[in-house]
């Protein structure tokens, strides 16, 4: 690769001594195998935590009901970035937000617990089916979402009864 289409900035970025650096983070097994595991772009930083979105979209995804979801960071004056999740509903089968919690509380730390969910669908993609966290952010932005609004207490955050655009 030579550099990026009219981005110089982001071309010495990703460009160091000859190497690509992709900001995949992965691991290898014991047989060489590499395992990507996420983005380093992606990861949330939360208090003194580096948070994985993946992690905790994975056990969002196993409650009953929920068929996709996308976990972001948005900025928080205190925390650096709070967690926000979103997620979509299978049809005809509308999640609880109350429900979801107490499902992530039984998975997850405290520290990666989301402040918010949105139950939204569809969620944005690039042309090769990624989501588009970025677009995710921006939506919340838009709506002048509070970071400080918790979702601590069964009836607080975000939500919606039914379907939802989740981004642009």
């Amino acid at each position: 690769m030579t550099g990026y289409w009219r981005d110089p900035e982001e071309t010495l970025r990703a460009l160091k001594g000859g190497w690509l650096w992709t900001g995949d983070m992965a691991t290898v097994d014991e047989e060489g195998f590499i395992f990507i595991q996420g983005r380093a772009s992606d990861m949330i930083k939360s208090s003194s935590y580096r948070i994985n979105p993946e992690e905790i979209e994975e056990v969002i995804n196993s409650y009953a009901g929920i068929v996709e979801s996308a976990v972001v960071g948005m900025a928080d004056e205190m925390l650096g970035e709070s967690i926000t999740a979103f997620a979509v509903c299978a049809k005809g089968q509308p999640a609880s937000e109350s429900g979801l919690l107490q499902h992530l509380r039984e998975f997850l730390p405290v520290h990666k617990l989301p402040r918010r969910i949105v139950f939204c669908e569809p969620l944005p993609r690039t042309e090769s089916g990624k989501i588009r966290r970025q677009a995710l952010r921006e939506k919340l932005a838009q709506q002048g979402v509070d970071p400080e609004r918790s979702v601590a207490s069964p009836d607080a955050g975000i939500s919606c009864s039914g379907p939802r655009e989740c981004g642009a």
